[in-house]
């Protein structure tokens, strides 16, 4: 899905959800209404894959929220900013500190 078409559903501003999947080995993938609306950049996207992995390792998901601005006449272009909520670190470690992906 084009990122102007969640535009159209939610509106300028308007928070919508987002989160990240890890189907290639070396992107990570932001998603919101169920198709890929972005990629990490590359310099972060390793700590996130880590994490998107450790996420799915015990059936979760990394998730966020991000917000569009512009993409009118009077602001051609189109910014979007998020965020991601992930704190599950301590949730997929065993008990003897080790990660527990797959």
């Amino acid at each position: 899905m084009h990122i102007a078409r969640i535009k159209a559903l939610v509106g300028e501003g308007v928070p919508f959800p987002i989160w990240l999947e890890t189907t290639d080995p070396d992107l990570v993938a932001v998603l919101a209404a169920g198709d890929t609306v972005g990629h990490i950049l590359a310099e972060l996207s390793d700590g996130w894959r880590r994490e998107a992995r450790l996420a799915a390792a015990v059936g979760e998901l990394v998730t966020g929220e991000a917000k569009i601005f512009g993409g009118t006449s009077t602001k051609p272009s189109v910014g979007v900013f998020g965020k991601l909520h992930w704190s599950g670190r301590a949730a997929v470690v065993d008990r003897f500190g080790h990660d527990r992906l797959p």
